[in-house]
């Protein structure tokens, strides 16, 4: 059933929809009208707001809610000086080795890295590397951090598609990732380059960077690729600081060069915590 609707869903008008579903979240006023569009939100997703901060009187608007703040010390970000850690609250999807410059996106479902991040060369820079895969679901924290401390060197916004990516529709359309948009921050670290690709999905109303407002997806009038180079320690990060938001659930994809880290594959299926061990520094 569900390979069926994401067959059928594929031809939808996702970008436009979604564009909606971000307006409908963004509402403010009537405030009683919102309080119960939150309660609705709340029940029908299973969304909790124990760990969080809601701010007196409840949450401005349904996206409030969606991209809402944890509390201090909600998610310890490993201690480990050597440790990967998770960029976000999710279901740990993939992880491996990069077959030359082939990821896994479902069971028996490839793609190329050259093409998620929209350039040959920098693709070549992941030859036969190690690739993670990580999705959040409407309930989950909408947040996307750093998995490991470094700068971020550029940022990178290509304009795409917005089909779904429920495990049905990553098994059914086999160019899910490359198709659909994508915001690229790319990491200088101690392991070399880090990519975090974070992939666009129906309903995702848009994505921002936490260090650029320049940068937001799902434009009407945004169809070209927009690339942004910082200067050196412009943009430092901590392991655990914050990147970005998604406006609603979707995918993040986390590259690394070639040798350079070893990720843990027993987690894979696994509901995990942004700030979680996943891997280590190779030694």
């Amino acid at each position: 059933m569900k390979r069926q609707l994401a067959i059928w869903v594929a031809h939808l008008p996702h970008n436009s929809l979604s564009r909606l579903v971000g307006w409908f979240a963004s509402i403010k006023r009537p405030k009683f009208l919102v309080k119960f569009y939150c309660f609705m939100a709340k029940k029908l997703l299973h969304i909790s707001t124990e760990e969080a901060l809601v701010p007196p009187g409840g949450y401005e608007s349904v996206n409030a809610l969606f991209t809402r703040v944890l509390k201090e010390g909600a998610r310890p970000i490993d201690a480990d000086t050597r440790s990967i850690v998770s960029p976000v609250d999710g279901a740990y999807g993939q992880c491996g080795t990069l077959n030359g410059l082939m990821a896994v996106q479902a069971k028996g479902v490839t793609y190329p890295v050259n093409r998620l991040l929209g350039d040959d060369a920098l693709g070549e820079r992941f030859r036969d590397g190690t690739f993670a895969t990580f999705y959040l679901c409407p309930a989950d924290y909408h947040h996307i951090h750093s998995p490991i401390a470094g700068e971020v060197i550029k940022a990178i916004h290509i304009p795409g598609g917005l089909l779904p990516v429920f495990k049905e529709s990553t098994e059914v359309h086999t160019d899910l990732f490359v198709r659909n948009e994508r915001l690229i921050s790319l990491l200088k670290t101690e392991v070399g380059l880090v990519a975090v690709v974070k992939i666009g999905a129906t309903s995702v109303g848009k994505i921002t960077l936490a260090y650029d407002g320049d940068f937001v997806t799902n434009r009407k009038k945004c169809r070209d690729t927009i690339k942004k180079d910082y200067a050196a320690g412009e943009h430092p990060v901590a392991k655990g600081q914050e990147l970005g938001v998604f406006n609603l659930g979707s995918t993040v994809v986390l590259l690394f060069e070639k040798g350079r880290v070893s990720l843990d594959g027993e987690a894979i299926g696994t509901a995990i915590k942004y700030g979680q061990k996943v891997g280590n520094l190779a030694n």
